[in-house]
């Protein structure tokens, strides 16, 4: 059984799709596919349905903009929310100046060199968690899994159990969640501080799917 939010959510979308989609890109009319106000998300704004849509329904990838305002929401989540203690930072500056620096030692070696400096024999040392859960065979999940283990790190469960995960019911849930934060953000006129320098931040016009 689905909560009233998600119901809510599910309801909104519906209700602004084209009922003649045909040969259409899009799952909604120009009269239904703005949102007016947008919702601003710090990261970037929403000002489209066709954001939500991937969202509400399944067998589609989620475009680097849903993956980048779910992470602005856990952040705030785990800065604001009761009873956190979980401290995050932001690594991808760290990630690609790794690999910016890997890159640029193996072409500088003649496009030989392996991972970290290590001899060729030096093995891998990776470790194996039981009960995490597979995505489907061509399944487009990838972003959705990634925010859902995020979610836990973020909830300060760091015993990552996640065999009973249902796809399907978790992007409705991440949907309805942001769907609602926005419409708050609109409601109480909130801005946050990362937002009053950023000016709503890129837009989901912009954003290629």
């Amino acid at each position: 059984m689905y909560s009233e939010v998600i119901l809510q959510f599910k309801k909104w979308v519906d209700s602004k799709l084209s009922k003649k989609r045909g040969k259409k890109t899009s799952f909604f009319t120009a009269a239904s596919n703005p949102i007016d106000p947008p919702f601003e998300f710090g990261v970037g704004r929403v000002d489209l349905m066709d954001w939500f849509h991937p969202l509400a329904y399944p067998g589609q990838p989620w475009s680097d903009l849903h993956v980048d305002v779910i992470m602005y929401y856990l952040h705030k989540f785990c800065k604001y929310g009761p009873d956190n203690s979980a401290r995050i930072t932001t690594t991808d500056p760290f990630f690609i100046s790794w690999v910016v620096q890997i890159h640029d030692a193996w072409e500088a070696n003649g496009k030989d060199v392996h991972y970290a400096g290590r001899p060729v024999g030096d093995p891998l040392v990776y470790g194996n968690r039981e009960n995490i859960p597979q995505q489907c065979d061509n399944s487009t999940d990838c972003g959705l899994y990634t925010c859902a283990f995020a979610e836990y790190v973020c909830r300060g469960d760091r015993n990552v159990s996640m065999s009973g995960l249902n796809a399907e019911n978790l992007r409705l849930r991440f949907g309805a969640t942001l769907w609602e934060y926005g419409k708050m953000k609109i409601d109480t006129e909130s801005v946050s501080e990362d937002e009053a320098s950023n000016q709503g931040g890129r837009s989901n016009r912009r954003v290629k799917e």
